[in-house]
């Protein structure tokens, strides 16, 4: 099992990814809710750590379903069941100290310990320095388009 999985199956990196995620109330699994997890939510974390550690763990499908936007269009959003959450955020706790250091310097967002209010002052500081104009980019599909294969290599890396 590689080192990542290791510590994210660690009963401190899955504690702490609990108390980010303890008032999520999505279910536990498609066929145990939230409310009955609850009651013995250590056993469900633990195991959860056993899988990740044994390699046994397969997350669950995604429950998918559509939203109204402002436009009047609707948007497909991906529903992952509390497990799979925990998972994640396990992940992303011993990930992002590996990785923060490889963000531009001017990335603001989902970035611990930075803001809107401190990217709108970054945008301040370079609309005082003369640099007055702005890109909005949207890629559309983004996160059906990511080259999974790809970004897989690089994490062996």
């Amino acid at each position: 099992m590689s080192t990542i999985l290791k510590k994210a199956a660690s009963a401190t990196v899955l504690n702490m990814a609990w108390k980010k995620l303890c008032n999520d109330k999505a279910p536990w699994s498609p066929d145990l809710s939230r409310d009955d997890m609850q009651k013995d939510h250590i056993y469900h974390i633990l195991r959860l750590g056993e899988d990740l550690n044994s390699g046994k763990y397969r997350p669950h499908p995604v429950r998918f379903f559509p939203v109204n936007k402002g436009d009047g269009k609707q948007r497909i959003i991906s529903a992952h069941t509390l497990r799979d959450k925990m998972a994640q955020r396990a992940i992303l706790i011993v990930l992002e100290p590996i990785f923060e250091k490889y963000f531009h310097h001017d990335s603001y967002a989902y970035r611990p310990g930075r803001s809107i209010q401190m990217a709108l002052s970054r945008v301040n500081e370079y609309v005082n320095c003369g640099l007055n104009w702005i890109i909005d980019a949207d890629i559309q599909n983004y996160f059906d388009n990511i080259p999974h294969k790809q970004l897989l290599k690089a994490f062996k890396k």
